[in-house]
């Protein structure tokens, strides 16, 4: 095994500056193992490294890379405007490989030369911090659950958070790196491959999988590491304010959206939840009386590669948010198939390939399930939740699960409209309808109606009455 980039950085000069401009990248790498390791630094215009460079790590770990003892960050002068990427290739062999892909993540960057009429083309990213001192509610609602759960799956309370003004100095500048570099790949021209965004990914370690927890366990949860959580967070946060800032869905703005949407986009804990560990999904044994914590059960994965290789591949990106809904809910009427089997880490390594929740890339592409062959499987309603979930997250529309009689339903907050089981795209019946997906949702009244008048309750009685009305739109003509 090759080390892994997994924190690339560019630092940019001042936007007023005369160029030529020299901009300067910091590297942290992951080394497998204790060796002597090869490396070029790549760009992207095509140029790398004359010369193959060399390390010796002692040991495995986590290292900064320094690009050599008299400048200690790599660099590239330019003296026009630009908008690109560097990063390092690990060479397989000590003479050096006749491809040099990157090996992990890219440190996006864009360069303004006074007076340069590609400015307007490639506009410099702006100062996030400056943005979120004008945007009060949007600052406050990013939230950190910096003081872990003492019970791991309870509800985190409000004194656990803290809002972005209160966050450090280090926690203000991972985001503001990660928004640069997010703002930058928007300009560069959205395209993406899943190990550019590394150490993210859909399918990350696992702490509860096998052999932690039997592989016939009835359920199959996922915890990650705590420093994994905290950057899955801030780069979804990143991804978001890009994507507002670059004005990339023009017909929808965060700035217009309520509390509740923004906690969907913005609240840490209803990604995951900081016990120590991060756990994510919340768990059937511990669901809450309450929704306002209610987590998704998907691993989500590097939100620019979910927009570019599935949102925007597909062209489910619409007019509006509600269009863009109903796009991938056609996209899963017409794709996905509920899985065969209990919910256990076997059943789904069989399926999916993978002890934890199904990726969103093996939903995507398919996969064979080992007893009841290929097709593009999604663990039953709470999959597909979780699916929603980090799919429209990608294109900064919320989605909050709600629990009823052991059920998900979805719930669309910026159009205060339900979908009354996650189910509902691969019922046979719906599959069947040449209705569009958009007229099976139901208004907030329909739903008060057939579930609870309370909207911040789950139901938690699987034999209520409220439980005949699940999936109950699928049976109306």
């Amino acid at each position: 095994m090759l080390p892994t980039v997994f924190s690339a950085r560019a630092t940019l000069p001042g936007a007023g500056l005369a160029c030529p401009k020299t901009v300067t990248f910091k590297f942290r790498i992951s080394v497998p193992a204790a060796g002597t390791y090869y490396y070029r630094y790549v760009r992207s215009d095509g140029a790398r490294s004359g010369k193959i460079l060399q390390k010796t790590f002692g040991a495995a770990g986590e290292y900064d890379l320094p690009y050599n003892q008299d400048k200690p960050d790599y660099y590239w002068m330019l003296g026009k405007t630009y908008c690109g990427w560097t990063s390092i290739h690990f060479e397989s062999v000590p003479a050096g490989d006749a491809a040099v892909p990157p090996s992990g993540a890219l440190a996006h960057f864009t360069v303004n030369c006074p007076g340069d009429p590609n400015n307007t083309k490639y506009p410099a990213p702006p100062d996030i911090g400056a943005w979120l001192a004008q945007h009060p509610t949007i600052a406050n609602a990013l939230k950190w659950q910096s003081v872990a759960n003492t019970i791991g799956y309870d509800t985190p309370t409000a004194a656990q958070k803290i809002s972005y003004p209160a966050w450090s100095q280090a926690q203000k500048d991972d985001l503001a790196a990660a928004f640069q570099n997010a703002y930058s790949w928007f300009s560069y021209g959205s395209a993406s491959k899943m190990s550019d965004d590394a150490p993210l990914t859909d399918k990350p370690e696992n702490l509860l999988a096998p052999p932690n927890n039997p592989v016939d366990s009835s359920v199959a949860l996922m915890k990650v590491k705590l420093s994994y959580g905290w950057k899955l967070y801030y780069e979804s946060v990143a991804h978001a304010l890009a994507a507002e800032l670059h004005g990339i869905f023009p017909n929808w703005s965060i700035l217009s959206y309520n509390a509740d949407s923004l906690a969907a986009l913005f609240d840490s804990a209803l990604m995951g939840t900081n016990a120590g560990d991060f756990l994510i999904g919340t768990y059937r044994i511990f669901v809450s009386n309450k929704r306002v914590g209610n987590q998704a059960h998907t691993g989500y994965g590097p939100p620019r590669w979910i927009y570019s290789q599935f949102m925007k591949k597909n062209n489910l990106i619409g007019s509006t948010r509600l269009a863009t809904i109903g796009n991938v809910l056609e996209w899963a009427r017409k794709n996905l198939r509920h899985f065969e089997g209990t919910d256990t880490y076997e059943n789904f390594y069989d399926i999916w390939q993978y002890y934890g929740y199904p990726p969103i890339s093996s939903i995507i592409a398919g996969t064979t399930d080992v007893n009841n062959g290929f097709a593009r499987w999604t663990a039953g309603c709470h999959g597909s939740l979780g699916f929603y979930t980090a799919v429209l997250k990608a294109a900064n529309i919320p989605v909050r699960p709600v629990w009823v009689c052991g059920h998900a339903l979805a719930y669309f907050p910026t159009e205060n409209l339900y979908m009354d089981h996650g189910d509902d795209p691969y019922n046979l019946s719906v599959k069947n309808s040449t209705k569009p997906m958009t007229d099976f949702l139901i208004d907030e009244a329909t739903y008060k109606s057939w579930f609870t008048s309370d909207v911040t309750a789950n139901i938690l009685d699987e034999n209520g009455p409220a439980c005949e009305n699940v999936a109950r739109v699928t049976t109306m003509p």
